[in-house]
């Protein structure tokens, strides 16, 4: 399999908001369709539901790759808090690293009707994202010694995670 940098982004109070405020929905797509992740050509973007996937499509090969990986990850996470804000809509996101799968990214003979994705990070996005009473992105343990554009704190040093300060950069350290 391959190792991948994956971000995962929850739109928080997604069954509320259909609910309540279905008249966000298309808006809340058009901001996550608008996202620079699909832009990139480094970069594939899953979209299903209320979570954006972002992963690095090009196997990175040296500490100047993942780093650079991780900050265009943050970035896209920045990029989608700014968006959202002033319509009442929060995210949570995590960045982690590790084994990712995804049928859709190259054609694909196996599956005819299906995109299929999977692997270790994703189900460590996942378990670890509900864990964290906050908004914002955060970073794992795998992750963490790539960020190098922004300041992160600890949210969690037993569990190995962070919260990733998008609004603040690290002053001269890039």
């Amino acid at each position: 399999m391959t190792q991948r940098f994956l971000l995962y982004i929850d739109l928080l109070g997604f069954s509320d908001i259909v609910r309540t405020r279905q008249h966000l929905m298309p808006d809340l797509f058009k901001i996550l369709d608008h996202s620079n992740a699909y832009k990139h050509h480094s970069f594939k973007a899953i979209q299903f539901s209320d979570t954006l996937l972002v992963y690095n499509e090009i196997p990175a090969t040296s500490g100047h790759d993942k780093s650079y990986y991780a900050m265009y990850l943050s970035e896209f996470a920045q990029e989608i808090q700014y968006m959202l804000l002033g319509r009442d809509v929060f995210f949570r996101g995590l960045i982690t690293y590790g084994q990712f799968i995804d049928t859709g990214a190259t054609p694909n003979e196996t599956y005819k009707n299906i995109r299929a994705f999977w692997g270790e990070s994703l189900v460590t996005a996942y378990n670890v994202e509900k864990t964290i009473q906050a908004i914002g992105l955060f970073v794992d343990g795998t992750a963490h010694p790539h960020i190098k554009i922004f300041d992160t704190h600890p949210y969690d040093e037993q569990r190995k995670i962070w919260f990733v300060d998008t609004a603040t950069m690290l002053r001269g350290k890039f």
